[in-house]
């Protein structure tokens, strides 16, 4: 290309545009090795110039939630106290609530949230039958524990292992008393009626 007086060529893609003008004379073969170049460094800077594309981040694949797995066995012991021997479920003491059936719970809303229905089946501890436990439906679908045919609760006042704040509230929530106190002396702490029987009066 030296003597029809050919621009050099730039390596620079980009400066391809700016070639001197070739005298009209150039034979066709060497227009197209001239245009061929060109493109290939075209194509080369683009390339270059592009980096690696970045790739996008990885989305966590959804998973379904899951409903709560149903409660498991609660286990109940026994603790002594003025009355007797009462029932605890894992040192809670655990009450009856006098407008409650044997087939139907009456606490719900806000007395449930005051009174947590002991929720799951009962694994009765020593001393304890396992015959006298049962369960109920509530009105959420929840299983509630029974003993002798009562459902049974926790009490939210209750704070330490052994309290028994809740027996004889407003005369209708009582513990569980599996045996009495053989003592005829009244017992101190609760406000129940003892004529009621263990549960208070209940059925």
């Amino acid at each position: 290309m030296n003597r029809f007086g050919i621009a050099h060529v730039l390596s620079d893609a980009s400066n391809c545009r700016k070639v001197v003008p070739m005298p009209v004379h150039l034979s066709r073969t060497t227009l197209l090795f001239v245009a061929g170049s060109c493109g290939a460094l075209l194509l080369a800077g683009c390339s270059s110039s592009g980096g690696a594309k970045s790739t996008p981040p990885t989305q966590p694949s959804s998973s379904k939630v899951t409903s709560a797995p149903a409660s498991g066995p609660v286990g109940f012991a026994t603790a002594s106290n003025a009355k007797g021997t009462i029932l605890t479920d894992a040192g809670r003491t655990v009450y009856t609530y006098d407008p409650d059936t044997s087939t139907a719970s009456n606490c719900t809303g806000s007395c449930a949230s005051t009174w947590p229905p002991v929720i799951g089946t009962a694994a009765a501890g020593p001393s304890l039958q396992a015959s006298s436990f049962g369960t109920i439906t509530r009105a959420d679908g929840a299983k509630q524990v029974t003993y002798d045919g009562h459902p049974v609760y926790a009490y939210s006042a209750d704070t330490r292992v052994g309290d028994v704040n809740g027996d004889g509230v407003e005369g209708v929530w009582h513990v569980v008393v599996v045996t009495p106190a053989t003592s005829s002396a009244p017992s101190t702490g609760s406000t129940g009626d003892s004529s009621t029987g263990r549960y208070g009066g209940g059925y």
